[in-house]
């Protein structure tokens, strides 16, 4: 009872859209969608893009982990375009995912909370590229609940990839979407890399304390990785069987970080940063490396674009087809990103710029609590028996034990890259501070976000005349 109260109240707050029958809201959509010329219909690129469940951006051979084996993935950064600050828009599965599909935050579409349906209403990338006569499948995991299924073409969900292949139309454009489950929790021990790979090297990141328990958890969670990247490569053959390698846009991600303590569920960089790879022969010089800020989000107008559809004005996300591309491109100052419901209520917002990280927690006397999968880790177990034994670091039982927690945090990431230091009261950053609750300020007026922004009135008036 509890759960369906949280959830009517998100859905009221997010802007409704829910209660527009289907009919209708297909009659929106279509009524809505750019009228798309014939003559460029010809030469659009395919797309395919894989995403992984729960993967940060360090677990990847290419992203500078020798301990994780990734051939696969590492074959798509040689011969793309490999991504050093790309972010989620939610470190929580299904808001994430619309975010990506949408091109707008999870608050501004009504599917803030874990599980939330798309609503019936609201246009995705979807509806734009078949208005260009693209061809849509999916597979495995796409988390918008079941209707959102009926706007695929091809609903393949467990069956073989190849059958996409042989079921599209060869004189139409076509986008696949595959939702792998690995490396999502509960791991699978023994179902490794053929290519054994011993583990020596495994660096235990700060935010976790370096125990047996803790190491063998994230080796579990690299075979998790070893496991995918096995499936990446047979996706990649298929593309070369078919002969459709050459004009498909591959894009590979994560939809949040690694599900350990201080990560998934969280804004801070583990739970935000994942890996992000882009693939297009003959369009993306091989090899390259960007630096440069990317959200999630930017994916659905970088897709509208490269299609040759005008990006909507309702897309919040920057395409980066441009950057792709090797011509101008200005890249975002900041990426944004918000907590709402995952197994329990956290209401966090937070803006990240490449030296600084501000965030938002609105409900400073709820502790930290990890996700449900993450509560049942050897992980989180070992960090609660040290506390208990008073043998946890100090950094380490603050970030997950401090109550209450601070209302704002704000983090120098040139000299903090773990995110331990929390600097909102020191003085000496307090111009650096204002400018990215400014920043914040602004994104979340902007996009009709229920929460207050950080800039309260009377001051808030100026930023938004």
């Amino acid at each position: 009872m509890g759960d369906e109260m949280d959830r009517r109240k998100f859905i009221r707050r997010l802007g409704g859209g829910l209660s527009v029958a289907s009919v209708a809201a297909s009659s929106m959509l279509a009524a809505s969608l750019p009228d798309i010329d014939a003559a460029g219909r010809k030469s659009r690129p395919n797309f395919v893009f894989m995403i992984s469940d729960d993967q940060s951006y360090s677990g990847a051979t290419c992203n500078g982990n020798p301990a994780v084996h990734t051939p696969n993935i590492d074959r798509l950064s040689r011969e793309g375009m490999r991504f050093e600050r790309a972010f989620a828009p939610s470190p929580s599965c299904s808001p994430s995912r619309s975010a990506i599909l949408t091109g707008q935050p999870p608050h501004e579409t009504g599917t803030s909370r874990f599980r939330s349906p798309m609503p019936p209403g609201q246009k995705t990338v979807l509806e734009y590229l078949k208005s260009a006569n693209y061809y849509t499948g999916a597979f495995k995991k796409v988390h918008q609940g079941a209707a959102f299924w009926n706007r695929w073409d091809f609903q393949g969900l467990h069956k073989p990839v190849h059958t996409f292949f042989d079921a599209r139309p060869k004189e139409r454009p076509f986008y696949l979407h595959i939702g792998y489950h690995d490396p999502h929790r509960p791991y699978l021990p023994g179902e490794r890399y053929p290519e054994k790979n011993s583990r020596a090297s495994i660096t235990v990141p700060n935010f976790l304390p370096d125990t047996p328990a803790v190491r063998k958890d994230i080796s579990h969670y690299y075979e998790a990785i070893e496991r995918l990247d096995v499936n990446v490569g047979k996706l990649l053959e298929l593309l070369k069987k078919y002969e459709l390698a050459e004009n498909t846009l591959v894009i590979f991600t994560s939809d949040q970080g690694m599900a350990f303590p201080g990560a998934k569920g969280t804004l801070y960089d583990p739970g935000l940063h994942v890996p992000l790879i882009a693939r297009w022969p003959w369009k993306i010089k091989p090899g390259q490396v960007s630096s440069d800020l990317v959200s999630l989000e930017d994916l659905a107008p970088t897709w509208v674009e490269a299609a040759g559809i005008p990006v909507p004005a309702a897309m919040d996300g920057k395409s980066f087809l441009q950057l792709l591309l090797g011509t101008s491109f200005e890249p975002r100052e900041a990426v944004y990103a918000e907590r709402n419901f995952h197994t329990h209520l956290d209401l966090q917002r937070s803006v990240r710029t490449r030296d600084y990280k501000l965030i938002q927690n609105y409900l400073p006397d709820v502790p930290y609590q990890p996700l449900s999968d993450i509560a049942r880790s050897p992980s989180w177990r070992s960090i609660e028996s040290l506390e208990h034994q008073r043998r946890l670091s100090p950094a380490l039982s603050q970030r997950y034990f401090e109550m209450p927690r601070p209302q704002e945090e704000f983090y120098d990431l040139r000299n903090d890259p773990d995110e331990m230091n929390n600097l909102a009261s020191d003085p000496k950053y307090k111009t650096a501070l204002l400018h990215l609750q400014e920043l914040l300020s602004r994104w979340m007026i902007g996009t009709h976000d229920f929460l207050p922004p950080p800039i309260q009135p009377p001051a808030i008036d100026q930023l938004v005349e």
